[in-house]
Parts: structure tokens; C-alpha cells; sequence
């Protein structure tokens, strides 16, 4: 952060939250803000699900296991294809 910056917030929270307690409370929020996007997780984290909504061994059921084992070479993740028919309505 930079110093100008950093110097704005610290006199906002001075004149807004005079209170120690509450402008601990505010910092300690702000701080818990940014450690949960430290610990998201890699994306893919689990197997991939696709859903075709056809029968099994349809056209499009062939090209989307076709493509899924691809993915699945590059992504290092399980694809998995759930053949849905009459999910299309």
C-alpha cells in the first residue's frame, strides 16, 4: 500500500473510530478479508462432471468423452460425462 494511501486510512479510521477496540475490530475484519483468498483452492479442485442431455452413445455423448479425455490430459482432473437423456425441456 502506499504511504499516501496508507496514511489516509489510518487517519479515516482515527477520526471515524476513536474507540482502540473498535478500530482493532475493523483491522482484524479487513485482515480476516484478505487471508481468505490466500487459502482458495486451485481450480480444478475435484473431478470434472459434464452433462449431456442425450442418450448414451449419441453423437454428442462420443464428442464430449472425446473431449473430456483430452481435458482431463491437460487439466490433470477426471472428467466425468453423465449421460442426462430428456434433460434438455
Amino acid at each position: 500500500m502506499h504511504t499516501m494511501a496508507r496514511n489516509f486510512a489510518y487517519e479515516f479510521l482515527a477520526a471515524c473510530l476513536p474507540d482502540l477496540k473498535c478500530r482493532a475490530l475493523l483491522i482484524a475484519a479487513f485482515l480476516a478479508c484478505l487471508a481468505n483468498g490466500v487459502a482458495a483452492e486451485e481450480w480444478p479442485a475435484r473431478p470434472i462432471k459434464f452433462l449431456v442431455p442425450l442418450a448414451a452413445g449419441s453423437t454428442a455423448d462420443i464428442l464430449s468423452r472425446m473431449v473430456g479425455e483430452r481435458l482431463s490430459k491437460v487439466l490433470g482432473q477426471p472428467f466425468l460425462v453423465d449421460d442426462k437423456p430428456g434433460a434438455v425441456a
